[in-house]
């Protein structure tokens, strides 16, 4: 595979796995720390719970970081480990907060609807709430995503996701081995619940096929780069312009070395692509010796684009244009340009191309120019 970088999606925001989900590293820093700390306070317990006779909004916050004992705190910190960075990095740090805090808060409040009239004064607390809000953001997000079971037997997280909701459903009628009530099923499914609403506002299900697509994607890869190009042009018809699907598409191509095919690819992609996108795409063509299959005017134009943010990038541009085996009208002008560029940090460089824009074309407006340049220095 390419070690190119993949540009960000058109699309959407990037997901990129390498990303460090700092909020969820957070949440469980906190909620660690909160556990070494109760050993030498454990009447927090008591003054930060939430209870259901008597519901207050700063209890249900504090609650969510108190843990009853080694196993309750890592049963959920395991859990978030595993589904927080995949949310954290698919709906950004900020709204991943505003889930897990909100997903906590409503699942407390649920907890009180159901049990404040049974006159429940047990205390409520840990993250579990708060975890389940992240599963049920990724039971849409990542509903037709298989993951394996069993050797050989695997299901979608969607199906895992609507059995582990039935077993929450079934909990809140059925106690088997726990006689108190010591697990607060109804403030799971409020977490829950919160989750599905979340996927709803951040417009999941959009995202869904494309994660769905993805994986396909991957298994075909496996079975060669015919394969993997074949998956990824499936891909690009539903969703042409994910970035991620393009960069699969030219690593096939590559290792099947048709370097006409990736050209061609390139050069199509680059038509309604953005400045993020378009400097990715002019990478790989430089890198494939192939800027010059751009029009001429059409490099100049891309030039002009970068010669701010990208210098290297506008002077190989221009450098094409201007020495072009086949000859242009744009070449007097590019040479002209191609010198104003090098003028601050190679200013012999600079020289150099105005003595042979004269040379070559000396009656050209752009050697007058250069010229007058020249005289006036």
């Amino acid at each position: 595979m390419s070690a190119t970088i993949v540009p960000e999606s058109f699309t959407e925001r990037p997901t990129n796995g390498t990303r460090i989900p700092w909020i969820t590293l957070t949440f469980i820093s906190v909620n660690l720390l909160v556990a070494f700390l109760l050993l030498w306070h454990p009447t927090w317990i008591e003054q930060y719970a939430f209870r259901a006779a008597a519901p207050k909004l700063q209890n249900a916050i504090t609650s969510l970081f108190l843990h009853l004992n080694i196993l309750h705190l890592l049963g959920n910190m395991i859990f978030l480990a595993a589904v927080g960075p995949s949310v954290e990095g698919a709906v950004g740090w900020l709204r991943f907060f505003a889930l897990y805090l909100v997903g906590g808060i409503a699942g407390a409040y649920v907890h009180a609807l159901f049990l404040r009239s049974a006159g429940n004064t047990e205390p409520l607390i840990g993250a579990s709430a708060s975890v389940a809000a992240c599963v049920g953001y990724s039971s849409v997000r990542y509903m037709a995503v298989r993951v394996p079971m069993f050797p050989r037997v695997s299901v979608t997280v969607g199906a895992v996701a609507a059995i582990w909701l039935g077993l929450q459903i079934l909990g809140t009628f059925i106690r088997l081995g726990d006689p108190g009530g010591g697990v607060s099923f109804w403030s799971h499914i409020g977490g829950f619940l919160v989750g599905l609403l979340a996927s709803l506002v951040f417009r999941a299900p959009d995202h869904a096929g494309v994660e769905k697509g993805r994986e396909t994607s991957a298994r075909l890869e496996e079975r060669g780069p015919a394969a993997s190009l074949a998956a990824a042009d499936a891909f690009l018809q539903r969703y042409p312009t994910d970035a991620r699907a393009m960069q699969e598409k030219l690593d096939a191509l590559r290792a099947l070395g048709d370097r006409h095919a990736e050209i061609s690819f390139l050069l199509v992609s680059a038509g309604n692509a953005s400045d993020t996108q378009v400097r990715w795409i002019l990478g790989e063509l430089k890198q494939l010796n192939a800027l010059n299959s751009l029009e001429a005017g059409q490099r100049m134009i891309m030039a002009s684009r970068f010669e701010k943010t990208d210098l290297e990038l506008a002077r190989a541009l221009i450098q094409t244009v201007a020495f072009d085996p086949v000859p242009n009208a744009y070449q007097p002008d590019a040479l002209l340009t191609l010198a104003k560029l090098y003028e601050v940090d190679r200013p012999e460089k600079a020289k150099e191309l105005l003595a042979v824009l004269q040379n070559r074309f000396p009656m050209h407006q752009a050697a007058e120019i250069a010229r007058t340049r020249k005289e006036t220095k």
